[in-house]
């Protein structure tokens, strides 16, 4: 710590081009793959998330797949400063669009992420202790703590680019318990920042406390949960930031649905609540609906149905079973014949990684109900549905996203908007503006808010609500201000690509290739043949493929 703490001294005075110096180096050790089978982290990964044995080879591809796309996203948007729109067209100044909606807020942009359209919100009101969280850094002659995630693989080394590239600190990274087999793999990727003396990694220290009042710590970052917040608040009173939690709510506006937006909504929520087991930190937890929209019904048994036939992810997360046990037996007399999902049509499913899904009935009239599950996140397999009391859908609007922005649900990290297309825009713009969510998206699971984070969106709580924590990642051109990132997804009435089964190794392989080691077409064209050619000599010779003899 105190050798870190020296380098500090200088690393803090470093410029945009020397961190761009490392950034490239750190990218060069991601190219070389040398991570990709370090110590078997992947298949360890699996194991502890309690893959389907069935798929573990296409599990552990899509695992790849993931963190060298979610890495080289992040390191690309801070090497070149520029966002890359679906027409290939890659601006110097993505941000010189703004719009003034009135005195006290604007919006910049939109952007395009994946072929999501990406509009940053900025409040001049936001108070100057929360706009100035953005060049927040520990001072002089100090080290930034992470405390590392334990529910996903690439948070945490996205949380340490986040501290040493865009607030020039010095990091000590404390591995997460749950994730030892992290150590080796990032042990790879961050050697350029290892041997320069500036990030150091531990992984079997146990005393948190004693880590985090070290004399040479200046500041902490975490993603947690909100008594974890507490506790390191109580312990310290250096700066601290963090990504908590969220009771993530997921509006559903009214109007004249089709049957394939009906089912492609259910078919959203289901998937998003069923991965990792339910222990994300945007993982849906509470569905809203208009007690007087006429398909309010038929929504609701869809959905129903949706989590009855998916077979859902292992529950492994420590707690969750106990948690979601604890739940079940306070909310028995709310369940109905639909509450409990168990998927006859998968066999072998546990009952413990099963869908509690519960009704509260109405939930702004004189209806009593048990809010313990809109007052907490769950972080395991338990989804609730409740319904708004209003006139029309004007009427709706105002009362949801108040029920919503209020005391009564827990958090503010993160929500989703799903509307018809039959329905006027300027419901869905009136959410947008009313909501106070860090991340609202339309029509799409809000996942894909971190995703946009690493190309120039934010991602964390909105600044009026500290349980879901302080700070945002991202936001790396630095726009002044910004409260909410709001993504506008596709048409409900097309599936998008996550309602879609994974796909199998051969295709996740070839993904890994052509997005993390391709940047032109013509680089696409030649490894995608190279790629294909590797494959079919291992078949015909029977050898075991790695990215290093693809490439």
């Amino acid at each position: 710590m105190e050798e870190l703490a020296e380098r500090h001294e200088t690393f803090y005075f470093s410029s945009y081009d020397e961190r761009k110096d490392l950034a490239k180096k750190v990218l060069d050790a991601v190219l070389k793959d040398e991570w990709c089978y370090s110590s078997n982290w992947v298949e360890k990964s699996c194991k502890l998330e309690k893959s389907d044995p069935q798929r573990i080879e296409d599990i552990v591809s899509y695992n790849r797949f993931l963190m060298g796309l979610v890495v080289k996203t992040w390191l690309n948007t801070f090497i070149t400063r520029k966002i890359t729109y679906s027409q290939g067209y890659h601006p110097e100044c993505p941000y010189m669009y703004w719009t003034d909606i009135d005195d006290n807020y604007c919006t910049y942009g939109p952007f395009i992420v994946d072929n999501l359209k990406v509009e940053l919100f900025c409040d001049k009101l936001i108070p100057r202790g929360e706009s100035e969280i953005y060049t927040e850094r520990c001072k002089e002659g100090t080290v930034s703590v992470v405390l590392g995630a334990g529910n996903a693989n690439f948070l945490s080394i996205i949380d340490v680019f986040e501290r040493v590239f865009t607030h020039s600190e010095c990091v000590m990274l404390k591995h997460h318990p749950l994730r030892p087999f992290l150590y080796k793999p990032y042990e790879c990727i961050l050697e350029p920042l290892i041997s320069d003396n500036i990030v150091r990694m531990v992984y079997n220290m146990e005393n948190n406390q004693k880590l985090i009042q070290n004399p040479y710590v200046g500041h902490i970052h975490f993603t947690g949960s909100e008594g974890t917040y507490k506790a390191i608040s109580d312990s310290t009173c250096v700066d601290i930031t963090g990504e908590l939690g969220c009771a993530t709510p997921w509006i559903i506006l009214p109007g004249k649905w089709t049957e394939n937006e009906i089912n492609n909504a259910a078919t959203q929520i289901v998937n998003a609540k069923i991965a990792n087991g339910g222990a994300i930190c945007c993982s849906p937890q509470v569905i809203l609906l208009c007690d007087n929209w006429v398909q309010k019904n038929d929504f609701y048994f869809r959905l129903s149905e949706k989590i009855r036939e998916k077979k859902p992810g292992g529950c492994y997360y420590p707690g969750a079973i106990r948690r979601k046990n604890l739940i079940q037996k306070r909310y028995e007399k709310y369940l109905s014949a639909y509450s409990i999902s168990y998927p006859s049509q998968s066999k072998g499913v546990n009952q413990d990684d099963m869908v509690l899904f519960i009704n509260l009935g109405i939930l702004n009239g004189t209806n009593k109900y048990d809010d313990y599950i809109l007052r907490n996140e769950a972080f395991c397999p338990v989804l609730a549905c409740g319904f708004i009391e209003c006139g029309d859908i004007q009427d709706y609007v105002k009362k949801v996203c108040e029920f919503v922005n209020s005391n009564k649900l827990c958090g503010s990290l993160s929500c989703t908007v799903l509307t018809p297309k039959s329905l006027e825009s300027k419901y869905v713009d009136e959410c947008k503006r009313l909501l106070n969510y860090g991340t609202i998206i339309i029509n799409m699971w809000s996942v894909f808010g971190y995703i946009t984070a690493l190309s120039g969106g934010t991602w964390g709580a909105h600044y009026s609500d500290r349980r879901s924590g302080r700070g945002r990642i991202g936001n790396m051109f630095r726009i002044k201000n910004v409260t909410k990132t709001i993504i506008s997804g596709h048409k409900l009435e097309k599936p998008t690509i996550y309602m879609y089964d994974l796909p199998p190794k051969l295709i996740m392989d070839l993904l890994y290739v052509i997005n993390v080691h391709c940047s032109t077409f013509r680089e696409k064209v030649y490894k995608t043949c190279c790629f294909l050619f590797n494959r079919l000599i291992s078949n015909i010779y029977g050898q075991k493929p790695q990215y290093g003899s693809v490439l």
